[in-house]
């Protein structure tokens, strides 16, 4: 069964770190780790950019997600928003999983 879509990345965003998933063949490792402030959030927009993906979804509970939101949006990418504290109650969602942005990298494909 084909992956919809498959130019897809998941990601977390949180007051002091913000994480990224990819797909496995678009970048080793597929997950990234980066702080909060603008040089970290500039350099999570590039990576996405880098490996080429136009969609993605975003778990974010305040207003911490809006800067990375804007930068992938001005660079074409279709980012959804969606509520952090419903992501992990959603069926089909591993618990053991530690990184959120994982979860939700499976789920939007």
């Amino acid at each position: 069964m084909p992956l919809v879509p498959p130019h897809a990345a998941g990601l977390d965003v949180g007051a002091e770190a913000h994480g990224g998933c990819v797909p496995a063949d678009r970048d080793v490792p597929p997950l990234q780790q980066c702080s909060a402030c603008t040089c970290a959030v500039y350099r999570l927009a590039n990576w996405v950019t880098a490996c080429r993906l136009t969609t993605g979804v975003m778990a974010s509970t305040g207003v911490y997600g809006m800067p990375l939101l804007q930068i992938l949006a001005a660079r074409g990418c279709a980012v959804a928003l969606v509520n952090a504290r419903h992501a992990p109650h959603v069926p089909g969602r591993p618990q053991t999983d530690r990184f959120d942005c994982r979860g939700l990298h499976k789920l939007h494909r």
